[in-house]
């Protein structure tokens, strides 16, 4: 083994590590000051100071999550992807885990394109700023959990971006993510492994969100064989027996945006009838067709 990254110790523990080796290095990290890059090619970099770690025969020990459990979580599925080992298992139990910040992970460790995204929280947007502003341009998506678009920015600044960070909730992870121009998108209903339909949704002019919350028009949209591929493998990826998958369709293939846990249906249900969705999903339950992807 050539080195025990410690997370989140104290002044006393990481002196008794230290004291406790004689040939393994010791890195300690503290991960509210850390951040994940998220790369198209895929790859995942953890950040720490401006510095990629490398985690290659390591093994990691975290002393407290605190308030960064959901980050935790998050380096911990990518230590057990990396063939890492970590202690206690507990640390894969963690909150947020279905939700938009932590699929975009999983997503990658899948191999799904998903755009250039940055993990962050306000220590670590201050801690790896030179690293940020590097690998960033504007416009960028700066996003927060949320649903119907909300949380959503598309952020034109660095002035506008600060004050975002500064007024968002303490402690709460966000991402930055690339902006990828686009006059449409999909959102393509799963149930149990199958397509149930997938709608196109135009954004209003002058508003760069397509949700049909935020007042985008829908019609039907036939995917192609690689995107119905995508659109099953990020859903299972995300752990997901129903979601709603959304896609940006680029010159290159599928980028996708997220998969949401409890999709919004109006739209879809205006381009394929009411109440098709939790009718399909009845009788898929009611002929034993559930099992879990």
């Amino acid at each position: 083994m050539r080195q025990i990254i410690l997370i989140n110790a104290g002044t006393k523990t990481k002196k008794a590590f230290a004291s406790g080796l004689n040939s393994t290095s010791l890195k300690v990290i503290q991960s509210k000051r850390a951040l994940i890059h998220l790369t198209p090619t895929p790859k995942t970099k953890i950040i720490y100071h401006n510095e990629e770690i490398d985690v290659a025969d390591s093994y990691v020990f975290t002393r407290l999550r605190a308030s960064d459990a959901l980050f935790c979580g998050i380096l911990y599925e990518h230590f057990a992807a990396c063939g890492i080992p970590t202690n206690d298992p507990i640390n894969f139990n963690y909150p947020h885990s279905e939700e938009k910040i932590a699929q975009m992970a999983r997503f990658v460790r899948a191999g799904i394109c998903i755009p250039d995204t940055l993990i962050v929280r306000e220590e670590s947007y201050i801690s790896n700023r030179d690293y940020i502003l590097e690998h960033i341009s504007f416009p960028l998506i700066y996003k927060l959990d949320g649903s119907q678009g909300r949380n959503v920015h598309l952020v034109q600044n660095q002035t506008k971006l600060d004050a975002l960070i500064a007024i968002k909730p303490r402690h709460e992870r966000f991402l930055l993510q690339a902006y990828i121009p686009n006059t449409f998108d999909t959102r393509t209903i799963v149930a149990y492994g199958k397509i149930l339909g997938t709608i196109k949704r135009t954004a209003q002019a002058g508003n760069f969100l397509n949700n049909v919350s935020q007042g985008a028009s829908v019609e039907a949209y036939i995917l192609t064989e690689e995107e119905t591929k995508v659109a099953l493998l990020a859903t299972a990826s995300a752990g997901l027996d129903f979601g709603g998958v959304d896609i940006i369709h680029t010159a290159s293939g599928p980028v996708v945006l997220e998969v949401n846990k409890s999709p919004q249906i109006n739209g879809f249900e205006r381009v394929f009838g009411q109440d098709k969705v939790f009718n399909t999903i009845a009788h898929l339950i009611e002929t034993k067709q559930y099992c879990s992807m």
